[in-house]
């Protein structure tokens, strides 16, 4: 009896032969390489006249820190990441140009700043004005005012307010 189960067992192990478990780990490394771009090269082709309608009619006053904030800190878009207030007590801001980190005045490049942004919007605002009523387009046009005026102390504080809270 035994001998007919040694027997058994030989064939059945004929049948289904050795078996040998392999075990493979694979690491896989994913570098993403960002290039910063140089301040004012800043990549905005996604920005729309969509976006820019929606922008101007939640309220031209915020518009220069919203875009601000869409532009130098947009997750989708790290390449424009190249302004930066660290330290909310100091004078300076740190910008990326020539390809490095600068410091610079934060007043006068917040000016700076202010004053791009609104040339933008300004120039889509032509755009997209037909898309207003007059009472939208006769407060964007006491906006227009203030700033030409220079009377944009409220913009100046709101946009420092969105590059420091963001750069960190």
């Amino acid at each position: 009896m035994i001998d007919k189960l040694v027997k058994q067992i030989e064939t059945l192990l004929t049948k289904v032969g050795n078996t040998t478990n392999t075990t493979n780990n694979t690491n896989t490394t994913i570098n993403n390489n960002i290039i910063i771009r140089n301040f004012g090269n800043e990549n905005i082709s996604y920005l729309t006249n969509t976006f820019f309608r929606k922008l101007l009619y939640a309220g031209p006053f915020a518009s220069i820190p919203r875009i601000v904030k869409r532009i130098h800190f947009n997750e989708k878009h790290p390449e424009n990441m190249n302004l930066k207030i660290t330290d909310k007590n100091e004078p300076y801001i740190s910008v990326f140009e020539e390809n490095e980190w600068k410091q610079k005045d934060r007043k006068e490049t917040i000016k700076e700043i202010v004053n791009e942004k609104f040339e933008l919007i300004d120039e889509k605002f032509e755009e997209v004005k037909d898309q207003f009523d007059n009472d939208k387009v006769e407060i964007y046009e006491k906006y227009k005012n203030r700033v030409k005026k220079d009377e944009i102390d409220s913009i100046l504080t709101s946009t420092d307010k969105i590059i420091h809270t963001n750069s960190n």
